[in-house]
C-alpha cells in the first residue's frame, strides 16, 4: 500500500468509528434522508470541502486535479427494521443500519480526510458521492438524472460494500456480470369486504392472496430450466387487522421480488406472474394488479478492476483477494452508474461465516473493516491514475 495512505488512515480511524456509530443511530429509509445528509454534509465542510446537494438528499464533493474524474461512491439509506442486538449504539427509530451503509459512508468520509490531506499528490479528480434510495433500486438511477455524472465528467467510478459473513480481512470481486437483475414486485388483491358472518355477501382478498401465493410459489420449479437460475421470494402479505377479527378483507396486498441473470428469462416470468395474479383473483371474484420495478445487473469491467487490483492486494494481502467469475444472487444498483462509464465493486468482510446475514435484525458488523474500507477507497483514486500527480 501506499504508505502516505496508510498512516493517515490510521491517524483517522477513531473519528471514522465515531462517524459510524453517530450515524448508526440515526437510520433512515428511502431517498430522504435528512439527518444523515446534513451529518456527511457537516463533515466534509469541516474537512475543507464544499458539498452540494444532488436529487433529494444525495451529497456530491470534489477534490483534485486533472482532466480525468474518479467517481467514489457510498449509499447512505437503512431499512424498516427494528434492530435486535444489544450494541450500545443500536438505533431505537424503527430502522436499522442491517445492509451496512452506516459503514459505507463512515468509510467514505474517513477516505475524503485521507484524499484531502494528499490532494496536492493526486493525479486525477476525485467525485464522492453520498448516495440515497439503494434499497429502492432507484437511489442511483436519480441522481445519474440529476447530472452525477456531469461537471466534472465522470471518466469510472468505484464502491464497495461490507459482508457479515465474510471474515475481516478478505475482500472479493467479481468481473463482468457481478449482480442479478431484480425486479421488486407489487401485488393487489381487491375484493368486497364484509362481516365474517355472511361471507356470501364478500369477496375475500385474502382468499385470493392466497391462491396467488400458492401458484406462484411454484413458478421457478415449473418453469425454469434446470440449466438457468432464478429465485421468487414472496416476503410481504397483509390483509385485515388483528383488532377486527370478525371483518373479511377487502384489499390484500403482497411483495417480494424476482431475481435471474438472463433478462428474456425474468420478463417470461413476470407475465407469467400477471396472467397467475389475474387468473387466481377472477377465481375468487376479486380483482388482481402487478406492479414491478426491474433495478438492473451490475457489470465490473474488466479492465478497470485489473487496474484497480493491485490496490486491494496492497491493502488485504494477495493471499486474501479473491477474482471470481460467478455473480451474486443480490442486487445493486450501482448497476446504473456501472451502465455509463466503466466500474468497479467489491465486498469487503466485516465478521465471519455462520454470522447473521445482511438484512436481519440481529446482524453486527465489525468495525475491524472500517480501516480497511477506508485505505481502500483512498487508495484506489492513486492506482487508477497511476501514481501521484507529477
Amino acid at each position: 500500500m501506499l504508505e502516505h495512505i496508510q498512516k493517515s488512515a490510521e491517524e483517522v480511524a477513531a473519528r471514522v468509528v465515531a462517524h459510524r456509530r453517530t450515524l448508526h443511530q440515526i437510520p433512515e429509509v428511502g431517498l430522504e434522508l435528512p439527518q444523515t445528509a446534513d451529518y456527511v454534509r457537516k463533515v466534509l465542510t469541516e474537512l475543507g470541502y464544499r458539498p452540494e446537494n444532488i436529487g433529494i438528499s444525495g451529497v456530491v464533493a470534489t477534490l483534485g486535479q486533472g482532466e480525468r474524474t474518479l467517481l467514489l461512491r457510498a449509499d447512505m439509506d437503512a431499512l424498516q427494521v427494528e434492530e435486535c442486538n444489544t450494541l450500545p449504539f443500536r438505533s431505537t427509530n424503527g430502522n436499522m443500519h442491517a445492509c451496512g451503509h452506516d459503514m459505507h459512508t463512515a468509510i467514505l468520509l474517513g477516505a475524503a480526510e485521507v484524499l484531502k490531506r494528499h490532494e496536492q499528490e493526486l493525479g486525477c479528480r476525485v467525485k464522492l458521492v453520498f448516495q440515497p434510495g439503494e434499497e429502492l433500486g432507484t437511489g442511483a438511477e436519480s441522481l445519474v438524472k440529476a447530472g452525477l455524472l456531469e461537471n466534472p465528467r465522470v471518466d469510472a467510478a468505484a464502491a464497495l460494500h461490507v459482508d457479515s459473513t465474510i471474515e475481516v480481512g478478505e475482500c472479493s470481486y467479481c468481473t463482468g456480470v457481478a449482480t442479478s437483475d431484480i425486479y421488486d414486485i407489487f401485488i393487489q388483491l381487491r375484493g368486497k369486504g364484509g362481516h365474517s358472518s355472511r361471507p356470501e355477501e364478500t369477496v375475500n382478498a385474502l382468499a385470493a392472496a392466497n391462491a396467488v401465493y400458492n401458484a406462484m410459489s411454484g413458478l421457478v420449479q415449473r418453469e425454469v430450466s434446470g440449466f438457468d437460475t432464478a429465485i421468487l421470494a414472496l416476503c410481504s402479505m397483509h390483509a385485515g387487522s388483528q383488532k377486527n377479527p370478525n371483518i373479511i378483507p377487502e384489499l390484500c396486498e403482497m411483495a417480494g421480488t424476482l431475481r435471474c441473470y438472463d433478462r428474456k428469462l425474468g420478463e417470461r416470468l413476470v407475465e407469467r406472474i400477471h396472467e397467475i395474479v389475474e387468473r387466481e383473483a377472477a377465481s375468487y371474484r376479486a380483482e388482481g394488479s402487478v406492479e414491478t420495478l426491474l433495478t438492473p445487473s451490475l457489470t465490473v469491467d474488466p479492465a478497470l478492476a485489473e487496474r484497480l487490483d493491485p490496490a486491494l492486494r496492497s491493502v488485504f494481502g494477495a493471499e486474501h483477494v479473491t477474482h471470481t467469475s460467478q455473480p451474486l444472487t443480490g442486487s445493486e444498483d450501482f448497476s446504473y452508474i456501472a451502465q455509463e462509464v466503466p466500474a468497479f465493486f467489491c465486498w469487503v468482510g466485516a465478521g465471519k461465516p455462520g454470522n447473521p446475514p445482511l438484512h436481519n435484525p440481529n446482524v453486527i458488523l465489525d468495525e475491524r473493516a472500517l480501516d480497511y474500507g477506508v485505505k481502500t477507497m483512498a487508495s484506489l483514486p492513486f492506482f487508477w491514475a497511476g501514481g501521484p500527480a507529477t
